[in-house]
C-alpha cells in the first residue's frame, strides 16, 4: 500500500497517510479541502553511493576511451 502526503488547504498542515488506492480515492471524494503533496524522489544506485565499484570493463572501455578522446580534459575518477 502506498503512502500519501496529504495537505489540509485551510490550515496548511501536512500529514502522511498509509492507505490503498481505492481508500485514497474515497478519501479525496469525502475531503475536498485536502490535496496530495508531491515531493522529489532521490534515487541512487549502489555505485554512486560508494557501496560497490563499477565493473573493470566500465573503467577500461568507457572511462579510458573518454580520456583518450579528450586529452586536454583533466578527468579524474573516484574508482582509480
Amino acid at each position: 500500500m502506498p503512502t500519501y502526503l496529504i495537505k489540509d488547504k485551510t490550515t496548511g498542515e501536512v500529514q502522511e497517510m498509509f492507505m490503498s488506492l481505492s481508500a485514497y480515492e474515497e478519501f479525496k471524494q469525502n475531503n475536498p479541502n485536502h490535496e496530495q503533496v508531491f515531493t522529489s524522489l532521490n534515487f541512487q544506485d549502489s555505485v554512486s553511493l560508494g557501496i560497490r565499484k563499477p565493473p573493470i570493463e566500465f573503467k577500461e572501455c568507457v572511462l579510458d576511451r573518454i580520456k583518450r578522446a579528450n586529452p586536454l580534459h583533466t578527468m579524474s575518477s573516484r574508482w582509480e
